[in-house]
């Protein structure tokens, strides 16, 4: 492994793609340009030049090598130096002239919580192997099969190995997305010389710090102070979602975050501004977002929009009525669609809206209005971005009308529109509906929207008031502060108010363990076995009015991270059986009136445990109890304070605190915002600047969210410290990875022959992730999961070998499957004999038999 090549093979292309943009610059842009601006830009551009390179080389010479492009980025970089340093470069003069003491600290504090929020991105990167689920299935599995290989080939869908179509040697159900990422992957560990699954995503730090860059060097440009440009700068990087991107690298979504969000910004400056060089290089970058994701092509049509709009909007206008006019006349004389040349089709046909170059999508309607709710308002995902950018919106009626006016409102309603057609009416929709891609889409623009809203702030703050009392901007958040906190007590007390009744308490002795096993120490029960990775203890019979006891004490301990879950049992059959998520170790207060399975009388309570490789569970007490008002100030404190831990889903969207919390903090927090942009208002008369009131109760409401965010960060970063500290950085620390691993290697000891293919099936469904799992960690041997399929209904795909991923949780007195009979079964439904030549608790490896 080889530090200092990978180092290189990423500062090499970003330096020369630095002295080439600065020395192109230089000549077509008549601005200064502000350095930090081009050298966050020229990262971007210098990773696409290495993508393109490569792709090059595999294509003319059949392989991939480090030595030959590497020679060629360090001529193009020494030729771009020659170019730089002969170029006429003006330096960057800021027009804010000397900060205040107040408005100097601002800035350091802004700028360095900015960099600890990176700081931490950087400790999950260099010790967490590829983690989220689409990056280690799609993105870098393709990455590591051409890293085996040495070259950039191919791959087949899952769907033509099912139907026997398959010509590669690997197959992805990614295989046709495309491969910018991927190669920069394979780039990574090609410089390594080694498959390293942390260092391979080190690009992705590398991501993160040049949009950063990039970012304040353009709102300096803007003419932004360096407070609200470090102010920008801190709000696009501590933004939940795209902090677990970086974090969790190894996904498209952050790069296309970058080509697409700086891209927007340089194309919407262009517009304001009226500079072509900015148009021309937010293009290309948009256009550069082709080659990252698919979506890509969605945003360059957004950015030909905006540019068609703000040029000629009466044009524009015209056009736009003139199209729906002939569609409304073809709709009604029964053209629904039409077959055009080269572009392709356009209109409805047979169920699906067909739009020409960018494909055709099956027509569903769903209503996403609860799931935009959630999302954007509720959860910590997006802290306070969409009430800010709602806030934005609505303060641009008070701008004159103007360059900046038009391309905001544009660019705004041209992202609604987006979300709306892709959504709402295409079966993108169930992407959202089930929370994948409504945060990760509109993730994508995340950097052009926080512009839009430091420009047009700046706008704003322009316009003071003329009365002649003088209100002083603090005392507007201040007093809306204190109404946002009353109306939260009366929801409180409204919808959680007290109760009387009789209550249950059970200490550590009267918790029996009829699943696995343990033993008392003093007054604690320690849980040290587990049948079947899991372990049960009951209260035995009980009756609970849950109409009286609604809250939920619980007292655990131990190092074992694994899920527990409170269950309780209000009937006699299988679906009256029940549970919830506790949370953490420590102590508890929960709220059992959330889930509508409390109900009725209850018979049974007790704790549902999960083995986390042999660490042991603490148990101490749980108690049932009626509802008091320090219960509820107890419970929302400890759910605005609860510490969440990464998981397959953290790259959709991003809890902080309790996700069942009864009083949200960022709807607290947006609900402050909103009742003093209320009170701004109503004084703007009287007030010193209504303005500043906003901004100020939004900074600190945003730092409010973030301090508790940022916490949770360093909390997440202390546990991958020392769990990937003591451990290999090869596998993940869920759902039994590590065995998985082991069980993957053993596998591939024992097939003699390393080209073959194999065929990995569940023996139940429900294992997508193990089986899915055993096919990354078995490359560079080829495999084939079909998500979903068990044995029972396995593809009739005769391969040499076959694995059958046990079930890693059995159900109390079951027991596993023999695996001769397991080969039995294999053996008829591919018509073809199998043995067994390994057989493991995790898994079973079948070869077939050769004559």
């Amino acid at each position: 492994m080889d530090i200092l090549r990978l180092t290189l093979s990423l500062l090499l292309p970003w330096m020369g793609a630095y002295f080439w943009l600065a020395a192109i610059e230089s000549r077509l842009n008549p601005q200064p340009a502000h350095k930090l601006r081009q050298l966050g830009y020229a990262f971007f551009l210098g990773m696409a030049g290495v993508s393109g390179l490569l792709l090059a080389q595999s294509r003319l010479m059949g392989e991939v090598t480090f030595g030959l492009p590497t020679s060629v980025i360090a001529i193009v970089t020494i030729a771009g130096g020659i170019a730089f340093f002969n170029s006429r470069r003006l330096s960057f003069q800021p027009h804010n002239g000397k900060p205040s003491t107040f408005y100097s600290l601002l800035f350091w504090l802004l700028l360095g919580w900015a960099a600890l929020h990176l700081a931490l991105v950087a400790v999950e990167i260099l010790n967490r192997p590829v983690f989220p689920w689409d990056a280690w299935q799609t993105w870098m599995y393709r990455s590591k099969a051409w890293f085996y290989l040495g070259n950039v080939v191919p791959l087949d869908s899952a769907l033509a190995w099912e139907q026997g179509k398959a010509t590669a040697a690997y197959n992805t159900y990614g295989a046709g997305y495309p491969k910018f990422v991927s190669v920069i992957a394979l780039w990574a560990a090609t410089a390594l010389g080694e498959w390293n699954e942390p260092l391979i995503n080190l690009p992705t730090l590398f991501c993160g710090i040049a949009l950063a860059l990039a970012f304040y060097g353009h709102c300096r440009e803007a003419e932004l102070p360096r407070w609200s440009s470090a102010l920008g700068t801190y709000f696009l990087v501590s933004i939940p979602l795209l902090g677990s991107h970086l974090a969790l690298a190894g996904q498209a979504d952050i790069w296309q975050t970058a080509f697409t969000g700086l891209g927007f910004i340089s194309l919407l400056w262009g517009i304001v501004r009226g500079g072509n060089w900015y148009k021309g290089l937010g293009l290309a970058l948009i256009l550069l977002g082709l080659t990252v994701k698919n979506e890509g092509l969605v945003w360059f049509a957004t950015a030909l929009a905006l540019l068609a709009i703000t040029a000629r909007p009466r044009l524009f206008a015209i056009l736009a009525l003139t199209a729906t006019a002939i569609v409304a006349v073809a709709w009604v004389s029964g053209i629904h669609y039409v077959e055009l040349p080269v572009i392709g089709g356009l209109g409805i046909n047979s169920g699906r809206i067909y739009v020409p170059v960018i494909g055709n999508f099956r027509l569903m309607e769903f209503s996403l209005w609860d799931d935009y709710w959630a999302n954007f308002f509720q959860s910590s995902t997006w802290h306070l971005l969409w009430p800010l950018l709602i806030t934005c919106a609505l303060g641009l009626v008070a701008l004159p009308r103007g360059p900046l006016r038009q391309a905001v409102a544009s660019l705004l309603l041209l992202l609604l529109a987006t979300q709306v057609a892709i959504f709402s009416f295409t079966e993108q929709g169930l992407w959202a509906e089930d929370w994948t891609a409504i945060n990760r889409l509109p993730m994508h623009m995340v950097p052009v929207l926080i512009f839009c809203l430091l420009i047009s702030t700046r706008e704003l703050s322009g316009y003071r008031a003329t009365g002649n009392s003088k209100i002083p901007s603090w005392s507007t958040p201040a007093v809306g502060l204190v109404i946002t906190v009353l109306l939260a007590v009366f929801y409180l007390g409204n919808q959680y108010p007290p109760t009387n009744g009789h209550s249950r308490s059970f200490d550590a002795s009267q918790l029996g363990i009829v699943v696995g096993g343990g033993h008392m120490l003093g007054n604690t029960g320690v849980v040290t076995h587990f049948d079947n990775d899991i372990a049960v203890l009951s209260s035995g019979g009980v009756r609970v009015n849950t109409a009286q006891a609604k809250i939920l004490k619980l007292d655990t301990g131990g190092e074992n991270r694994s899920q527990r879950r409170f269950f309780w049992r209000n009937g006699p059959g299988e679906a009256d059986l029940h549970s919830v998520d506790t949370g953490a170790p420590g102590k508890k207060t929960i709220n059992l009136d959330v889930s509508p399975q409390w109900t009725g009388t209850v018979t049974e309570v007790g704790l549902l445990l999960h083995e986390d490789e042999g660490r042991k569970v603490e148990v101490r007490s749980l108690a049932i109890r009626t509802r008091t008002w320090q219960d509820m100030l107890t419970l929302i404190w400890q759910d605005w304070t609860t510490m969440s831990h990464w998981s397959q889903k953290s790259v959709h969207y991003v809890p902080a605190g309790a996700e069942s919390a009864p009083v949200k903090l960022p709807l607290v927090m947006a609900g402050w915002l909103l009742i003093t942009t209320l009170l701004a208002t109503l004084l703007i008369r009287v007030s010193t600047s209504p303005h500043s009131s906003i901004a100020i109760c939004a900074i600190c409401a945003w730092l409010i969210l973030d301090l508790r965010w940022t916490v949770n960060l360093i909390d997440k970063a202390a546990d991958t410290r020392r769990y990937y500290s003591t451990h290999e950085t090869n596998h993940l620390d869920i759902a039994q990875d590590k065995q998985l691993l082991e069980f993957s290697e053993s596998a591939a000891d024992l097939i003699d022959d390393k080209g073959a293919r194999v065929l990995v099936i569940g023996e139940k469904d429900g294992l997508d992730f193990e089986a899915l799992r055993i096919k990354y960690h078995l490359l560079p041997i080829a495999a084939h999961v079909r998500k979903g399929a068990a044995l029972t209904d396995m593809p009739r795909m005769p391969e040499d070998k076959v694995i059958l991923v046990r079930s890693p949780y059995l159900a109390p007195g079951k027991k596993p499957f023999n695996a001769k009979t397991i080969a039995r079964k294999v053996s008829s439904r591919l018509n073809r004999t199998y043995k067994v030549i390994l057989d493991t608790e995790e898994g079973v490896l079948l070869s077939a038999k050769t004559h």
